[in-house]
């Protein structure tokens, strides 16, 4: 068990501003795949890593804190992507670099979420079950 004095914590989860109005977008209204940005953000987060591709944010805006994890569902992916990228468990120490491998994911993923699902034509939520069901027929034949 990690001593709870030991652990570095930062508790903001940022995107970079230019993609705000997409998160915004898809997450508002009767018709929005996504029932919150936070939901969106771990969409982001799974696509970014899934492809291995992080991108560091340009600048810095604020979507939601800490708290709004589920720490059931959640908080443990979190964990598990940021143990896959540094193969250490000692990233758990540090919730900061945690976050930043997160956002640095998720930036990378909202663009995959931008041209499978806002870009498509037609529902976007048809659109988000189609990009589901295109990433787990990918993921099965790795």
């Amino acid at each position: 068990m990690i001593p709870h004095e030991e652990v570095t914590r930062r508790d903001s989860i940022h995107i970079d501003p230019v993609h705000h109005e997409l998160y915004s977008q898809l997450t508002t209204g009767s018709d929005a795949p996504f029932k919150t940005m936070k939901d969106m953000f771990m969409l982001a987060t799974s696509a970014g890593f899934t492809r291995r591709r992080r991108l560091p944010l340009s600048s810095q805006r604020e979507i939601f804190r800490w708290p709004v994890f589920s720490p059931q569902e959640d908080i443990p992916i979190l964990r598990a992507i940021a143990i896959a990228e540094t193969g250490s468990t000692t990233v758990l120490t540090d919730q900061n670099q945690l976050l930043t491998i997160a956002e640095e994911y998720a930036n990378a993923g909202i663009d995959q979420i931008r041209r499978q699902i806002a870009d498509q034509p037609g529902m976007p939520l048809e659109s988000l079950v189609n990009f589901l069901i295109d990433n787990a027929t990918r993921g099965s034949k790795s």
